[in-house]
């Protein structure tokens, strides 16, 4: 996988989207990240968010939260931060992270809700269904 993204969109989605919350002593768990048609989808066990992204190359990935946004902090006041990964790790910019699992091919979202991410912070969710093909289609 390998993407160009503007830095602070991301790292609002990622935190919005990671249970995990400073102050835990547990990181709660890894989230997914999806490269694919022009949109990085960041996923949680319970919600999901989307960007627009220059995508050079599909792929997925799963890693930690709180690696991630370590790693995204430092290009936050960048216009652009462009990120690669593939089964050896996930590299932000010039820094390098692990991930637990990595692959090439991506898969679409069943359902997840839409935030928008705003500098004054969230502005509302909404749950969109991902609508299956009719039985016998």
């Amino acid at each position: 996988m390998r993407f160009t993204v503007e830095p602070e969109p991301l790292i609002k989605i990622v935190s919005m989207v990671g249970e995990w919350a400073p102050g835990r002593k547990n990181a709660g768990p890894p989230l997914r990240m999806v490269a694919s048609a022009g949109r990085v989808r960041v996923e949680s066990r319970r919600e999901a968010a989307e960007i627009d992204a220059a995508v050079w190359e599909d792929g997925q990935c799963t890693l930690s939260q709180a690696k991630l946004l370590a790693a995204l902090k430092p290009y936050r006041e960048q216009t652009d931060v462009t990120i690669q990964g593939d089964e050896r790790g996930l590299r932000v910019g010039e820094r390098s992270m692990s991930v637990l699992s990595y692959q090439p091919q991506t898969a679409a979202p069943k359902a997840f809700q839409i935030f928008l991410a705003t500098d004054s912070g969230v502005v509302a969710s909404r749950f969109t269904p991902v609508l299956e093909p009719a039985a016998g289609s």
